[in-house]
């Protein structure tokens, strides 16, 4: 700010919507501290800082309007970023997410499927799904009048869009990796045409517990039933 008049400085996200009075207190020149749930707002607290001073907003609740509805600008043109899923139901030890934005909210499928076939069309051919845990997704939409997940269900859609070359998406949780996932990938990996193809490589976030090497801040998540379930999903994606 000292070297540029007029620039505005924004803190935003997680650990601003969990520390917004610490982050007051150390960077007072801080021009908007905002949090999770109101990026769309972010204009209007910017016009009211430059009008009016330092303002900080958080929302302890989620709006109408999520990111994924938020015009962006791609750094690739090949690629892009497709929110599915915000919010998280676990309680992982490490993890600030569920604290600060929520349980889970899905989009639905109808809407990311329509984002994916405009990103299409406009030349992206690979597509990164993104969510918590992404393995959820769908729980909460009760589809069918049952709550359970549809991840496998939406990357098969997703993978029938034409032009899409490359699906991946992040991230999936140890825990709620699930056969039907697995085999999609396979399907889609090991099928025709080439154009539409699940990656084959899983990322796989994992941490420590009291017994030892496991899913991330699972009760009783041991290495010995996630190496078995990995062993499994490696040998349908093989």
């Amino acid at each position: 700010k000292d070297e540029r008049e007029g620039r505005l400085l924004v803190v935003g996200g997680c650990a601003a919507q969990k520390d917004r009075d610490l982050v007051r207190k150390k960077a007072p020149w801080v021009d908007v501290v905002l949090g999770t749930h109101n990026v769309d707002r972010v204009l209007d607290l910017l016009d009211h800082a430059e009008a009016w001073g330092p303002i900080t907003e958080i929302l302890d609740e989620p709006g109408e309007t999520m990111a994924a509805d938020l015009p962006s600008r791609r750094d690739a043109s090949h690629s892009a970023w497709v929110t599915i899923q915000t919010g998280c139901n676990n309680t992982c030890t490490f993890c600030i997410v569920p604290s600060v934005r929520g349980g889970e909210i899905s989009r639905r499928p109808g809407d990311i499927i329509r984002e994916v076939e405009r990103l299409a069309a406009d030349g992206v051919t690979e597509v990164t799904l993104l969510g918590q845990n992404v393995n959820t997704y769908g729980r909460d939409l009760a589809i069918d009048g049952r709550r359970r997940p549809i991840s496998a269900d939406l990357l098969r859609r997703v993978g029938e869009v034409d032009g899409v070359r490359r699906i991946r998406f992040t991230s999936p949780h140890p825990a709620d990796m699930k056969e039907d996932v697995a085999a999609a990938m396979a399907e889609k990996a090991l099928g025709e045409p080439f154009e539409q193809r699940i990656r084959k490589d899983l990322f796989a976030p994992l941490g420590m517990d009291g017994a030892g090497f496991g899913a991330p801040g699972a009760p009783g998540a041991t290495a010995q039933p996630f190496g078995h379930r990995s062993e499994e999903h490696t040998s349908e994606l093989q």
